[in-house]
């Protein structure tokens, strides 16, 4: 007898092994976007404080 617990089970394991590898994807890109931004207004900042 298969019970809704099993295909429930299943389903969660189906939707991580699709889902999770994109999440992490956006996070990496989102981390890595809000550093190079923040790179980007640390250099702007500098070159307002010490003009060249």
């Amino acid at each position: 007898e298969v019970t809704w617990s099993s295909y429930f089970g299943l389903l969660i394991t189906l939707w991580i092994s699709t889902e999770f590898p994109q999440a992490i994807c956006l996070y990496y890109l989102a981390y890595y976007g809000v550093r190079a931004l923040e790179d980007d207004y640390a250099k702007r900042e500098l070159c307002e404080e010490f003009p060249q």
